[in-house]
């Protein structure tokens, strides 16, 4: 491997400094114009303890919750008085008439939606908080991922709708697929027309594959995000990212991820509910996240499809792959995943005896979304020099297949 051309990529390979805080987001799919309007929640809690446990869970939904947006019950007149209160938050502790009282209180004082978080077996307890003028109440047991959902169901219905991002998961159910190859060159054609608001995530326990095919070394890993994600926000998720030459920013496997998770913890980073609030994060702070998933569909590739607004499932035009895609196809249709996101994308096409496009589409009883050509050269070139394939040549068919394949997403998702 060239060491000069890896001390220049090196040096491309930059920590989170000097870049803006306020996350980017999409406000038109085709036409990127700025910063997203950041969203204020207000958190009123009776216990500073349990209040500091639902600002965690406010700022990874992606909100944003300053220091004096968190405040005890008796400051919360004055601090409605200064405006800038999108979400009010009021956390139940140990006296349920006084949050009952309160969120009446900020129904009378505010036009913003009121949740109304914590304990919440009493049915008579929910009816009091319905009729205080809650619009949003979620249980301890389920906060976290109810939460989630309600603020963009919340968002639907204001005047003002809180666009996101689009996640779009790249997955192959037999390996050696090329799903990661088209995943990061999928990624960089987004960046390309989206600088600094597209995301490239290896989500998965594969170990250091991005790295490898980008050649740069990661310096915070995909376990190491993981591993924190009941402390992640906005800020410290951006923060986390490597951001690659080309503009493009990347979460990954560092090369001894593994060995270091298996020699200092003994728990599993990669959870489900990981994976749920990186997703929600990612979404909520770019115009475009693009994940390459393992092969292996469990429960933490199963959240992460769930999350997901474009599904591509990268085969190639042959038995085995065409099997395995059966397979996992009717596995995602009895696990709450929308197979309408699926979309079939036929790799190395054009290689002599392949099955036809009807037996595949026939065989799988949906179309193709797209065919990737068969053009060894550039792709092997691309890989070994640790390039993008617009990086070693723009006019090749396959460098224009894959901005294709960007340009269909994106005007689907306009």
């Amino acid at each position: 491997m060239n060491h000069g051309r890896n001390k220049a990529l090196e040096a491309n390979v930059v920590a989170f400094q000097g870049l803006p805080r306020t996350p980017y987001f999409l406000q038109s799919p085709s036409s990127f114009q700025g910063k997203r309007q950041a969203v204020r929640a207000v958190v009123v809690h009776d216990s500073e303890d349990l209040g500091r446990s639902t600002r965690r869970m406010v700022l990874g939904s992606g909100l944003e919750c300053r220091g004096n947006d968190f405040i005890p019950f008796e400051a919360l007149e004055e601090r409605l008085a200064g405006g800038d209160a999108n979400v009010i938050v009021v956390r139940i502790g140990s006296d349920p008439v006084q949050a009952v009282e309160l969120a009446a209180r900020a129904v009378s004082l505010c036009q913003s939606p009121v949740f109304a978080v914590g304990p919440l077996g009493d049915e008579s307890l929910k009816q009091q908080l319905r009729m205080a003028g809650a619009t949003h109440m979620r249980d301890d047991a389920v906060m976290q991922t109810e939460f989630d959902t309600a603020v963009e169901s919340m968002a639907d219905t204001q005047s003002e709708t809180r666009l996101r991002g689009r996640v779009i998961s790249v997955i192959s159910p037999t390996s050696g697929s090329g799903a990661t190859t088209l995943a990061a060159n999928l990624a960089g054609a987004l960046a390309g027309w989206h600088p600094q608001g597209v995301v490239f995530a290896e989500i998965g326990r594969t170990v250091a594959d991005v790295p490898l095919r980008l050649d740069f070394a990661a310096e915070i890993g995909t376990n190491e995000i993981c591993r924190r994600w009941e402390q992640l926000d906005s800020t410290s998720l951006v923060a986390g990212l490597q951001q690659r030459g080309s503009g493009l920013r990347v979460l990954a496997h560092t090369g001894d991820d593994q060995a270091h998770y298996d020699a200092h913890y003994d728990d599993d980073p990669l959870q489900p509910m990981a994976v749920h609030r990186v997703g929600v994060l990612m979404r909520s702070n770019f115009p475009f996240s693009v994940w390459k998933l393992d092969s292996t569909i469990d429960e933490e590739c199963l959240e992460a499809l769930r999350l997901s607004d474009d599904i591509l499932i990268v085969i190639r035009p042959d038995v085995l792959c065409v099997r395995r895609a059966q397979v996992a196809c009717q596995l995602l249709e009895t696990q709450g995943v929308e197979t309408e996101q699926i979309r079939l994308i036929a790799n190395r096409w054009g290689q002599p005896g392949q099955l036809t496009r009807r037996q595949i589409e026939s065989a799988l009883e949906r179309p193709i979304f797209q065919t990737i050509p068969d053009e060894a050269k550039i792709a092997n070139k691309a890989l070994n020099r640790g390039s993008l394939f617009s990086e070693v040549s723009r006019a090749a068919p396959l460098t224009k297949s894959i901005v294709k394949l960007a340009k269909r997403l994106e005007r689907e998702n306009s």
